[in-house]
């Protein structure tokens, strides 16, 4: 994680750098001033192309309770920034709202899409602050948004699977359920014609 300074040429001022746990108490922080290194410089250009998009392009939609969180990569000669939607409001996280950009070798946008068409708010505390009792969640995923969880969603519900006490999350889609484990970080799939026969004939049973 690097922090910019806010000039005509910025300059790194610290940077904060995890190991695979992303534990907070094992992180180094550098604190210093530099030019930026050619894959800083990058990474900065096409975020902040990300944000000038997210102002003024109509595609990105801003929600209340919500701030916009840009992630840029560069991997394997491909450069993108995944654009997540972060929760404001106590108790709740968002999944979707979300969107990829990506971009040439000079930094130039060629695409933009929507990831999902919704805004999907999970509440895993109550108003007295206490955590729901569920130890999983759940969402939908239509035709358009695809049959698999997507890398946004992965991201979002790691980055917070230690404020929600989640163990496992579920997406139903129009071909599978979706089991995606947050503590082993693995995913499995169950085809969704047998989960709905199954549903029928526990509510038969009902």
């Amino acid at each position: 994680m690097y922090f910019f300074s806010n000039s005509e040429l910025p300059k790194v001022i610290g940077q904060i750098e995890f190991d695979e746990t992303f534990d907070t108490e094992t992180a180094s922080i550098i604190i210093e001033s530099r030019d930026m290194t050619e894959y800083e410089t990058d990474l900065y250009q096409i975020w902040e192309s990300a944000l000038f998009t997210a102002i003024n392009d109509t595609l990105i939609e801003i929600y209340s309770n919500t701030s916009l969180n840009y992630i840029p990569i560069i991997r394997n000669n491909e450069r993108k920034v995944f654009i997540v939607t972060g929760s404001t409001l106590n108790g709740y996280i968002f999944l979707g709202n979300d969107y990829g950009l990506e971009f040439n070798d000079i930094n130039k946008m060629i695409s933009k899409k929507k990831i999902h068409n919704n805004l999907i708010p999970i509440r895993f505390l109550t108003d007295t602050g206490e955590y729901l009792e569920d130890p999983s969640s759940l969402h939908n995923h239509s035709s358009k948004t695809g049959d698999y969880i997507t890398s946004t969603d992965i991201c979002t519900l790691l980055l917070n699977k230690d404020f929600t006490k989640w163990k496992m999350h579920h997406v139903l889609t129009p071909e599978y359920l979706n089991f995606f484990n947050l503590e082993s970080k693995t995913i499995s799939f169950f085809p969704r014609d047998a989960y709905d026969k199954m549903n029928k004939n526990e509510d038969k049973k009902d």
